[in-house]
């Protein structure tokens, strides 16, 4: 999370969401948290789909990076920007679904590994 914050390509809460160790144990602030989480990701999702849509439309790819045309380097870097936000934003769901799973694996190689 030090290179995301070093970089500013997140959220403050996400920060601390990675690094921290544990979930909060206190449910309302777990729901508080998620929600914002959604909120966050919610608006992300809905800028990259309308950068993508403007690139589309002045480039007739949405995927052609760099072509110059009226979608600029400023335009492409905040495209850039917006995809690494919400890919920071899904980190500490995802690592909280990985440690959900590690018991469920670590019992899995206890009993001698898949399909035993």
């Amino acid at each position: 999370a030090a290179d995301c914050q070093r970089l500013r390509v997140g959220h403050q809460d996400d920060y601390v969401a990675i690094d921290r160790e544990q979930e909060p144990t206190d449910p309302a602030s777990k729901r508080e948290e998620k929600i914002a989480r959604y909120k966050r990701c919610k608006e992300l999702d809905e800028k990259v789909a309308y950068l993508f849509s403007k690139k589309r439309e002045d480039l007739g790819d949405e995927y052609l990076w760099g072509a110059g045309s009226s979608f600029d380097e400023d335009m492409e870097r905040d495209l850039i920007l917006m995809l690494l936000r919400r890919a920071v934003a899904s980190v500490p769901e995802n690592i909280t679904s990985a440690q959900q799973e590690m018991p469920l694996l670590e019992m899995m190689m206890a009993r001698g590994g898949p399909g035993a």
